[in-house]
């Protein structure tokens, strides 16, 4: 079907309840989504439904949904995002749509903080659900309460080891869990391990949505990129002596690591954890990294995780840190602990090598 003169089709949605019948928007010489419309694929005709600055993924119901069959709370049920909410809660708003959307076709599965969200780069068979704010007793909530209960084709699981923020323990899962109802009303039934209710995932696409600067990241599949702007200055922002000061905090890490692989390894799930690069010039320094710990700490949480690869056959650490010591140029770099896209690729292209070696085995 040709779009009109001038125009191009952007965002093409099947219509819901009508068939042979698509909603798009229309994008000017431009690029910018002036108009939706209604398009008939069986006589080509398009009808024009509405007109503004930029309008964005339109969906269409004919007749609507039927809410009077509804079992659910519409108030609760599907909403991952409330008005204000802060930028995790809109990252994640956009994820578990993502997540509930793809959840059949699913076989590799990115978890954790905001160096996920911009250093991985999902195909067609895997989504990115890392968002900043993040630490690991989240990756853990949402691996094993979502992906464990509704990812049928699930293979692999690539997790960001962020050991310079695991001073950080179950702050950040609080926050993300109480920001939005849809969250606790999963909880309160049993993360649907018995079967998602009818028109669930059509109630995820039709809440409070996230905000328009989040809404490219559907058709990224949850990737973020970042423009190369150098490493810089290799910041601290933290007593990077965190872990000599409470130790305790390093054994509860460690603990939740082993007894989620555990887990992970008796549903033959794999995980891989990734170290991810940061500046260099913190070799320079007494910290491993932004926020720690010490560089002398650091070893010996990594030599904890080599443990966990030889007690956890399942589990495999992609250290592309390197205590500093790393081939990641300046050129790759959004900032002093993040990677823009062409440090990105750079790692995807190890990862794809790493789990096309595991997966031989």
């Amino acid at each position: 079907v040709p779009a009109p003169s001038g125009y191009a089709f952007d965002h093409s949605e099947w219509v819901h309840g009508k068939k042979d019948f698509a909603v798009a928007t229309l994008t000017d010489m431009d690029g910018v989504h002036r108009k939706i419309a209604l398009v008939n694929t069986r006589d080509s005709s398009v009808v024009e439904l509405a007109s503004g600055a930029e309008l964005w993924h339109p969906d269409l119901w004919v007749d609507g949904l039927n809410f009077s069959d509804f079992e659910l709370d519409l108030d609760s049920a599907g909403v991952y995002l409330l008005p204000n909410g802060t930028d995790p809660q809109n990252q994640m708003r956009v994820k578990m749509e993502l997540f509930w959307c793809n959840k059949d076709s699913i076989e590799v599965l990115a978890l954790g903080s905001s160096r996920i969200l911009h250093g991985f780069i999902p195909d067609a068979k895997s989504i990115n659900m890392g968002h900043s704010s993040n630490d690991m007793s989240l990756i853990y909530y949402i691996a094993e309460n979502y992906a464990w209960n509704h990812l049928p084709r699930l293979k692999t699981l690539v997790i960001s080891v962020d050991i310079d923020n695991w001073q950080t323990i179950e702050v950040y899962r609080d926050q993300m869990l109480a920001a939005a109802p849809g969250y606790l009303y999963d909880a309160n039934h049993g993360f649907w391990k018995e079967g998602l209710p009818k028109d669930f995932v059509s109630l995820v696409q039709s809440s409070y949505p996230a905000s328009q600067g989040y809404q490219n990241l559907r058709e990224t599949k949850g990737f973020a990129e970042l423009p190369g702007s150098g490493w810089g200055d290799p910041i601290i922002e933290s007593d990077y002596q965190w872990a000599e000061k409470n130790p305790e905090k390093v054994e509860i890490q460690l603990k939740a690591l082993r007894n989620f692989l555990a887990l992970a390894e008796s549903k033959e799930i794999r995980v891989i954890g990734v170290l991810f690069p940061q500046n260099p010039r913190y070799k320079e320094t007494d910290s491993w990294g932004r926020y720690g710990p010490s560089r002398s700490a650091a070893k010996n949480i990594i030599d904890s995780l080599r443990a966990c690869e030889k007690q956890f056959l399942n589990f495999s650490l992609m250290d592309e840190n390197k205590m500093g010591y790393h081939d990641y140029a300046d050129s790759t770099a959004a900032n002093t602990d993040h990677l823009a896209s062409a440090g990105a690729r750079q790692f995807m292209s190890r990862l794809d090598s790493l789990t096309q070696l595991l997966y031989q085995k």
